[in-house]
C-alpha cells in the first residue's frame, strides 16, 4: 500500500510530504529530487496520521458538491 497522507508546499515545485508505505510512514522532500527526511515511528502520532487520512478520504468532495450546487441554483 502506498499513500500520500498529505503535504506543504515550501516554494516552487517544493514541498514536503507525508507518504505511507505499508505499514511504514516516512516524510519526504520533494523538489528537483525526492529525498527522504525522516521516517515517524510514534504510534500515537501514526495514529493521528490514520484517523486524519481516514476523514479526509471518507469526507464528501467538497467541489463536486460545490458545482452541482451551481449549476442548480442556475436553473433556479
Amino acid at each position: 500500500m502506498l499513500q500520500n497522507l498529505g503535504g506543504i508546499q515550501l516554494g516552487q515545485q517544493k514541498s514536503v510530504q507525508v507518504i505511507r508505505v505499508g505499514d511504514r510512514f516516512f516524510i519526504v522532500g520533494v523538489g528537483d529530487s525526492i529525498q527522504l527526511l525522516d521516517e515517524i515511528r510514534d504510534e500515537d502520532e501514526i495514529q493521528q496520521l490514520v484517523e486524519k487520512a481516514d476523514q479526509t478520504y471518507s469526507a464528501p468532495d467538497f467541489m463536486s458538491h460545490a458545482k452541482s450546487f451551481c449549476k442548480t441554483s442556475e436553473k433556479g
